[in-house]
């Protein structure tokens, strides 16, 4: 017995692996940067991310052509999360809720 993905999932499969391919190919693509990533900054202990490496660059700043790129990919990483977001919302609008939850979620409703 093989698992066999939903009806509502497999037919957004395809997409799903494309976005996931541009997402590791814009990764793979960022090699020999002109910035880097420093895991403790000064501030690192007040920050509320405390745990996100802060981003470092050269003194002179990001060349126009570095920064062009980042804008770019930038722009790739976005789409695809819009994308992605869009699949998610389409998925959960088709699924169907369960009548025990429907009824909970209007008891809560009328209760506030």
């Amino acid at each position: 017995m093989t698992p066999k993905p939903r009806a509502d999932i497999h037919m957004n499969l395809p997409a799903l692996r494309k976005l996931d391919s541009m997402l590791i190919e814009t990764l793979d693509s960022m090699v020999n940067t002109e910035f880097w990533y420093s895991e403790v900054g000064p501030r690192a202990e007040e920050s509320r991310r405390w745990w996100l490496p802060s981003p470092k660059v050269p003194k002179p700043g990001l060349s126009s052509l570095v920064r062009k790129n980042l804008l770019e990919k930038g722009n790739v990483v976005y789409q695809s999360f819009k994308a992605a977001k869009s699949i998610n919302e389409e998925v959960l609008l088709e699924m169907a809720v369960p009548t025990i939850s429907q009824s909970e979620t209007q008891n809560r409703k009328n209760n506030y």
